[in-house]
């Protein structure tokens, strides 16, 4: 989490999947749109822009503080030249806070059909615990060594850093697809995770798993079309296996992100929802944060 001396400067809804957003962000304060660039420019804290549909108001913004971050007087890290960035590792000290944009439901696809200037930092609203809260975490009111890169080449890097954990983690994969199976065991074994060979209710299972994933792709239709799974499908096996492993970190896997679906999956108890693709990185992240706070309780 970021220091307790940082504050996450919220401008933007606070209904819908946004308050589910911001219950996860430390030290938040409402930003009125109209003071924002103010509260930047005194470095209250790390800005957040949450741009609800593509035609938000609060695009004006969003340009405002981008070539404010970029202009020769700006002495932040993400002003180097464009083509400086392929080849830049190591990114010295700023001494601005970063911003960084939270993007609604409109805004699916929006790098095929409505772009943002490449230089802004920008997450899906389903992306926050395998990419946003990630990346929020490597925060400090006083560097910034993150803000000028693509997330995704970010997290690309970080993923292949993570040194396995001699199987000493495991997993149980729900999936009605075992193609799909296959790759996730795959997958978690790259990430130093042993996938357990269990029943699809875990009855008789000998070790418990610490991590519970559920991938909500359905088995795809004759004809060929993906089809739209029902949330009701997993409900009762979600339940059998929340009763049998409290203690596991449940994580559901979603192709087709939407919050309506998402909703009822959080009231049955999943604690983690992915998108799909999702980053690895930010999967093993969150595991150790989950890990991290049982242990303190006990």
């Amino acid at each position: 989490m970021l220091p307790l001396q940082t504050t996450i400067g919220w401008v933007g809804p606070r209904d819908h999947y946004w308050e589910w957003i911001r219950e996860h962000l430390p030290q938040v304060e409402n930003v009125p749109a109209e003071q924002a660039m103010d509260w930047y420019k005194l470095q209250r804290g790390v800005l957040a822009v949450a741009l609800d549909g593509r035609q938000d108001s609060r695009l004006a913004l969003v340009n405002q503080l981008s070539l404010f971050s970029s202009s020769p007087t700006a002495t932040s890290a993400h002003t180097k030249p464009k083509a400086k960035r392929a080849v830049d590792k190591d990114v010295g000290p700023s001494s601005r806070s970063p911003w960084f944009v939270i993007l609604g439901e409109d805004w699916a696809g929006h790098r095929r059909t409505y772009p943002l200037h490449e230089g802004i930092v920008s997450f899906y609203w389903h992306e926050l615990f395998d990419q946003l809260l990630p990346w929020v975490s490597t925060l400090s009111p006083t560097s910034v060594h993150l803000s000028d890169r693509r997330v995704d080449r970010i997290l690309e890097a970080a993923s292949r850093s993570i040194a396995p954990s001699s199987f000493k983690t495991f997993a149980l994969i729900r999936t009605d697809i075992a193609t799909d199976s296959e790759l996730w065991i795959d997958l978690l074994s790259r990430m130093g995770i042993l996938s357990l060979d269990l029943p699809w209710n875990g009855r008789g299972a000998r070790v418990s798993p610490d991590l519970i994933i559920m991938d909500l792709e359905a088995r795809p239709r004759a004809s060929g079309n993906a089809p739209a799974y029902r949330i009701d499908r997993w409900i009762e096996e979600w339940s059998d296996l929340k009763a049998r492993f409290p203690e596991s970190m449940r994580v559901a896997v979603d192709s087709f992100p939407r919050w309506d679906d998402w909703k009822q999956l959080i009231e049955i108890g999943v604690d983690v929802l992915l998108p799909k693709p999702f980053s690895p990185f930010g999967l093993q992240w969150s595991l150790q944060q989950w890990q991290q706070a049982a242990q303190l309780q006990k």
